[in-house]
């Protein structure tokens, strides 16, 4: 396996300074303004937290900040990236540990974040029935993963050479895949909406505002999809 959910010998510096230079995007502040605006009535105090993949921890750094009685648990493979979310403040519990096999017990979290993941994975099933495993029976999984629709993968492909939005990624689902693989691994969609919309090719707050209003056409988001989802008990 060869990306940073699965492979601790990741160049760190070069992964770490990634990090660093995508959160310091101001168009990733306008991102996920409007991403915490979409979760908002599912967030509240003291609850279980478990950010998968969580990089330097920046995202969940508001809830930090909003809910400080939350319990937030930071999982990443890559130690070293963890102890730099530890020096900066950003992550408070971390977590040593493959996606794969986490150490937490049955109904353990309220939330489980799995913010651009998916797409990373070879093995995306084996995650999301660790993910069903660990998460409480009226608690929610937060996915955010790109669009892998055919129309932006062939302009990728045209003017970067790649069709994936990121060379890492192992696969891009459309609306319909990620759907499947959901509901295949014992999920039922609570709710799912795009990023943006293609009205605008850069991550601007016209775009965000649009998709919260044309939900009709979520599955041309241009960007990710934003999915609250809750396991399915027999």
């Amino acid at each position: 396996m060869n990306n940073q959910y699965d492979n601790p010998k990741l160049d760190y510096n070069s992964y770490l300074n990634k990090l660093i230079q995508h959160y310091n995007d101001p168009s990733v502040e306008i991102y996920f303004k409007y991403f915490w605006r979409f979760l908002s009535s599912y967030l509240n105090e003291k609850q279980t937290i478990v950010d998968l993949g969580c990089g330097i921890g920046y995202p969940v750094e508001y809830l930090l900040k909003k809910y400080p009685k939350d319990i937030i648990y930071s999982v990443d493979i890559n130690n070293q990236v963890l102890k730099y979310g530890v020096s900066i403040g950003t992550i408070k519990n971390p977590v040593n540990s493959s996606i794969y096999n986490l150490p937490f017990s049955k109904n353990f979290a309220d939330i489980v974040f799995m913010m651009d993941i998916l797409e990373h994975l070879e093995q995306p099933g084996q995650a999301l029935k660790e993910v069903h495993r660990l998460i409480k029976d009226d608690g929610i999984v937060v996915i955010i993963t790109p669009n892998g629709h055919w129309l932006y993968q062939t302009l990728r492909k045209i003017l970067k050479k790649s069709a994936f939005m990121d060379p890492t990624h192992v696969y891009e689902y459309n609306y319909n895949e990620i759907i499947s693989i959901l509901e295949h691994n014992g999920y039922k969609i609570l709710e799912i909406r795009g990023s943006n919309l293609p009205f605008s090719f850069i991550n601007n707050e016209v775009g965000f505002q649009l998709s919260e209003k044309i939900t009709v056409l979520t599955y041309l988001a241009y960007s990710s999809f934003w999915i609250i989802c809750k396991k399915v008990t027999k």
